[in-house]
């Protein structure tokens, strides 16, 4: 069994590890990538020059909020998909303007929360309109 890093042509970016009895990994790399013998972690390390390498703890810092950042955003996004119906023109039009006031700023509140000062680690959720 051989373990294989995939990583991104580009940057180096570490995609994900295999561990395989083929010979050919090709299969699994997908356009833009490559592989390269070895085991890593995408949060610790880096292919670069051909080699893997480990991040500086600058970069392992800017990893986990990049991540943390990826799940409030989904999460943002969630909620947003979620009302999406309520929003639609013909719902809309039977809200009072108040209702709409109050959905208009949620809706507003939520695509600013990565704007917010301590996001992502702090994030103030808004409250949904009833």
């Amino acid at each position: 069994m051989k373990t294989y890093t995939i990583y991104k042509n580009s940057d180096g970016s570490i995609l994900r590890c295999i561990t395989t009895t083929a010979d050919n990994i090709a299969v699994n790399v997908p356009s833009g990538y490559s592989s390269i013998e070895g085991s890593s972690h995408p949060k610790k390390h880096v292919v670069t020059s051909g080699s893997i390498v480990s991040k500086s703890d600058s970069d392992i810092t800017a990893y986990d909020t990049l991540k943390a950042s990826n799940i409030v955003r989904v999460e943002r996004d969630r909620l947003l998909s979620v009302d999406i119906d309520t929003l639609n023109p013909i719902r809309w039009n039977a809200l009072s303007s108040t209702k709409q006031t109050e959905w208009t700023t949620y809706r507003q509140a939520l695509l600013d929360i990565p704007d917010q000062s301590g996001f992502p680690d702090s994030v103030t959720w808004p409250t949904k309109p009833t």
